[in-house]
């Protein structure tokens, strides 16, 4: 007697499926729709956990491309984050702070960020990273090297116009080493991270600012 023999399975046609995918652009899912059905299948997934699957994958390309467009529009240099800073060659720096700062608490607390310290100990890495963290937790952030920002601010007071910075949430005023700086323009900008928006400071040396007083929204990182 011979044994009964198999029906082949369904091919299931999924042309309709991808094209509504396609539609809603949901093109990684779009993409990915075959291997994951396939997984489904081999595992006999829930037709719910199979959903979510999907979706999360959808979702996870699509934070990924925010990040990468963010940080490209942000103007920060690349390579540079706190999984690669060297704690070990800056041992004055509490470690733990730098992890406290990192969860960009006191950028949704409207406060301003001093880092401040010798040239060559990795001040600017420090705000880049922190940058890159606030992107990743989904801020805006625009970098500035001090003069190009005090040219912008020359400008607009030439053309009478009250100083405006475009959209982000964090902004990043950074003096090149041995750059001049009109202190009274430096004070303004210190007044519109106060009223307006969270900035970053990253000056060369031990001699700005005169005076840090905590109670008008600073941070301070010295080392």
């Amino acid at each position: 007697m011979s044994a009964p023999r198999q029906t082949p399975a369904a091919k299931v046609d999924l042309d309709a499926t991808r094209a509504r995918l396609e539609r809603l652009g949901l093109l990684r899912a779009h993409e990915e729709l075959d291997a994951l059905i396939s997984d489904a299948v081999k595992t006999q997934s829930a037709p719910h956990a199979f959903l979510d699957r999907l979706l999360d994958t959808e979702l996870m390309y699509r934070e990924e491309r925010r990040i990468r467009t963010s940080l490209k529009l942000s103007g920060l240099p690349s390579g540079q984050t706190l999984g690669n800073f060297d704690f070990a060659f800056q041992p004055a720096i509490e470690r733990s702070r730098i992890e406290t700062l990192a969860t960009c608490q006191w950028i949704r607390e409207n406060r301003t960020l001093l880092i401040q310290g010798p040239p060559g100990v990795g001040k600017t890495h420090l705000a880049i990273a922190l940058g890159v963290r606030a992107v990743e937790n989904g801020f805006g952030v625009v970098f500035y090297r001090l003069e190009e920002l005090l040219a912008l601010m020359r400008r607009d007071a030439e053309l009478g116009n009250a100083v405006h910075f475009p959209g982000p949430d964090l902004q990043f005023k950074r003096k090149r080493h041995g750059a001049p700086a009109d202190q009274r323009r430096v004070q303004a900008l210190v007044h519109v991270g106060f009223r307006h928006r969270n900035i970053v400071f990253e000056p060369s040396g031990h001699g700005f600012p005169h005076r840090v007083d905590d109670s008008q929204g600073f941070i301070t990182v010295f080392y």
